[in-house]
C-alpha cells in the first residue's frame, strides 16, 4: 500500500510542522462504468486559505494556457452568459473572463483571498440554488470530488436548469505515458482519461491541453449518463508506474551520488517527487540543496512531508555552484526556466526535466 501527504500544495512555516503533516493511504481502483480511476481510501480534505497555495499563473507559459481555455469559453458562451466558476482559487481565471468582456460572473472557493464581491468564500451548496447559470467552469476541481458524476448532477440540480460544463482535469493518459508517479496525489480523489468523459457524457468534446497533461471537456449537462450500481476493481497501475519510474529516474541516480542538485518547482509535482524519493524509494539518497519557486507565498517555507526549504530564485542565484544539476518538475516550463536562469546566472548548470 502507498501512503501520501494529505495535501501536497500546503506549505509550512517550520520544519517540524512540515514533517508531521498527516499521511494517508492511497488505494487506486477503476470505476468500471465510467472508466475513471479513484482512490478508494479517500476521505474529506479541508483546505486552509493561508497554507494552501496552488496558484500557477505566475508563469508566462501557464498564462498562455489560461488564454487557450479562455478562447474555448468564448467559443461556447456569449459575453452576456451567466457563468459560474466553482473552485475559482484566488480568482485568476474569473478575472481573465471579466477582462475579456464577460459581465455576469460568480465564483466559489473556500480558500479565496481577496475582495472580489462576486466570489463566495464557500463551497457550492443547496443554499445557493437556483444558480441559473448558462455555464459552469470546473478547472482542476472534479479530480478532488468523491463521486464526481453525482457531483455534476448535483450542480445541474442546484443550477435549476441544464447548462454547459467546461471541465479541466489532469490527464491520466499522460500520467501513464510519462510514468509520472509524482502526479498521483492524495487530494486527487479521481483520475480521468479521454474515454472517461465519453462514458460520463452523451454529448461532449474532449481536448488535450498543456502538452497533453490536461483534459479540457465541454459537456452538456442534459446528456449525463444515468448511473447504475457503481462497480469497481482494484488497480495496481500506480504501483507499477511508481516503482519502475523511481528506479530509473535521473533524479534518483543523482540523489544517490554526492552531486549537488536543486529542484525547480514547489507545486504538487515537486512535493510528491521529493516525498517518493526521500520516503518511498527504499534507497539511501541525498536531499536537494533546496526547492526553487517563483511564487512568493511559498518562499521561505517548507514542503509537506520532506520538509525541504522553498527558496526564491534570488537565493538560488546566490547559492548555486558551477555544474550543479537543476531538475525541473514540469517539462512545460523547461524552456522558460532555462532562459530565466541563464539571463541571471553565468554558471554552467545541468538542466534536466523530471
Amino acid at each position: 500500500m502507498i501512503y501520501l501527504p494529505r495535501i501536497s500544495n500546503e506549505v509550512f512555516e517550520d520544519v517540524e510542522a512540515a514533517r508531521s503533516v498527516e499521511i494517508r493511504e492511497f488505494d487506486l481502483h477503476l470505476n468500471t462504468q465510467f472508466g475513471y480511476f479513484f482512490n478508494r481510501s479517500f476521505s474529506g480534505v479541508i483546505y486552509d486559505q493561508v497554507s494552501y497555495q496552488n496558484e500557477q499563473a505566475h508563469s508566462p507559459v501557464f498564462r498562455l494556457h489560461l488564454e487557450s481555455v479562455l478562447a474555448i469559453c468564448k467559443q461556447n458562451f456569449g459575453f452576456e452568459s451567466n457563468l459560474v466558476e466553482i473552485g475559482c482559487g484566488k480568482g485568476t481565471f474569473l478575472n481573465l473572463l471579466r477582462q475579456s468582456g464577460f459581465t455576469k460572473l460568480r465564483g466559489f472557493d473556500r480558500t479565496y483571498q481577496g475582495e472580489d464581491q462576486s466570489i463566495e468564500r464557500d463551497y457550492l451548496s443547496d443554499r445557493f440554488a437556483p444558480l441559473l447559470a448558462d455555464g459552469v467552469i470546473l478547472r482542476h476541481v472534479l479530480e478532488h470530488i468523491p463521486s464526481p458524476v453525482q457531483f455534476l448532477r448535483d450542480v445541474e440540480r442546484i443550477n435549476g436548469k441544464s447548462l454547459t460544463f467546461v471541465i479541466e482535469v489532469p490527464s491520466m493518459d499522460w500520467n501513464v505515458r510519462s510514468r509520472a508517479y509524482w502526479d498521483f496525489g492524495y487530494e486527487h480523489a479521481n483520475y480521468f482519461t479521454v474515454d472517461s468523459f465519453r462514458k460520463i457524457f452523451g454529448r461532449c468534446e474532449v481536448s488535450e491541453m498543456f502538452g497533453d497533461q490536461y483534459l479540457l471537456v465541454v459537456g452538456d449537462s442534459s446528456s449525463l449518463i444515468p448511473r447504475s450500481d457503481n462497480c469497481s476493481i482494484s488497480s495496481d497501475l500506480f504501483e507499477k508506474i511508481l516503482y519502475s519510474g523511481i528506479s530509473e529516474s535521473p533524479i534518483t541516480l543523482c540523489a544517490r551520488s554526492s552531486n549537488r542538485y536543486w529542484v525547480w518547482g514547489a507545486g504538487g509535482k515537486g512535493v510528491l517527487l521529493m516525498h517518493h524519493l526521500l520516503k518511498n524509494s527504499g534507497q539511501q539518497v541525498n536531499p536537494p540543496i533546496g526547492i526553487v519557486d517563483i511564487n512568493t507565498a511559498k518562499q521561505n517555507r517548507f514542503t509537506a512531508s520532506s520538509a525541504l526549504p522553498i527558496v526564491s530564485p534570488g537565493v538560488f542565484f546566490e547559492a548555486v555552484r558551477e555544474n550543479d544539476s537543476v531538475f525541473i518538475t514540469n517539462p512545460m516550463y523547461t524552456e522558460e526556466i532555462i532562459k530565466f536562469v541563464r539571463a541571471n546566472c553565468g554558471l554552467t548548470l545541468n538542466f534536466r526535466s523530471v
